[in-house]
């Protein structure tokens, strides 16, 4: 091994394409994650943008990316963020009336309040209910089945699953047995 590594040469051009100074003052600016990191922090993220990366969807992608990698964005992402009118603040404590509902209990208040809510704020998508299939109700020999399932598990302190499980073994071990289904 030699005793003075050789690094690696330094490319020409920055990972956003422009060019490298290669004055010794250039060692000492942080990376651009961390300048990155510190113009979110400080809410200073579009300047940064605007300054650090070109013009361009790919760059500003690629950033959104490393950011949302590493926590830095909110789920929407700062490039698609909405542009809201000055004159109307973004709501932030829940109306009254979902506070009240939700500390009754009351689910399908809530849910009619939420559906509301979510009506006004964006009309022109279309809250289309879908009828939920609901599963066709037991023959009686199948609710027997279960029944006595359950009953065996809740007297042997084991899961539905278990029991399933085991009686499948059970039964293939059968089948090995004497080739009879």
């Amino acid at each position: 091994m030699p005793r003075k590594k050789k690094h690696l040469p330094i490319p020409p051009k920055t990972p956003f394409g422009r060019n490298r100074l290669y004055d010794e003052a250039q060692k000492d600016i942080p990376l651009t994650a961390d300048r990155m990191a510190e113009a979110m922090a400080t809410g200073r993220i579009e300047d940064f943008f605007r300054s650090e990366l070109p013009q361009g969807e790919h760059a500003k992608k690629l950033a959104s990316m490393m950011m949302g990698m590493t926590g830095m964005t909110p789920p929407e992402g700062f490039m698609e963020k909405t542009e809201r009118e000055e004159g109307t603040p973004s709501p932030q404590m829940p109306a009254e009336e979902v506070t009240n509902a939700v500390h009754a209990g009351d689910v399908k208040a809530l849910m009619g309040l939420l559906e509301r809510e979510h009506k006004k704020r964006m009309p022109e998508a279309e809250m289309e209910k879908k009828e939920e299939e609901k599963a066709p109700a037991l023959s009686a020999p199948e609710k027997e089945v279960l029944d006595s399932l359950m009953r065996i598990a809740s007297e042997n302190n084991a899961s539905i699953d278990w029991l399933m499980l085991r009686a499948l073994k059970l039964y293939i071990k059968e089948y090995e047995k004497t080739g009879r289904l």
